[in-house]
């Protein structure tokens, strides 16, 4: 999987809203990985109505 800093949204790749951030190797505190930036509010809407779907059939 090639990181891009975007989220994964119903198998898509979706740029972020807001200013950009980068996380921090825990152990050097050097910045890593690409830029990052929130979820709007609408794709995490989307993305956990897609898992309560989901769920709802692998219920047993």
């Amino acid at each position: 999987m090639n990181l891009t800093g975007n989220s994964i949204v119903a198998g898509r790749d979706v740029p972020g809203t807001g200013e950009a951030w980068r996380g921090v190797a825990a152990a050097t505190g050097e910045p890593m990985g690409p830029n990052l930036r929130d979820a709007s509010p609408d794709h995490v809407a989307r993305a956990a109505e897609l898992a309560a779907a989901a769920a709802r059939d692998y219920r047993t």
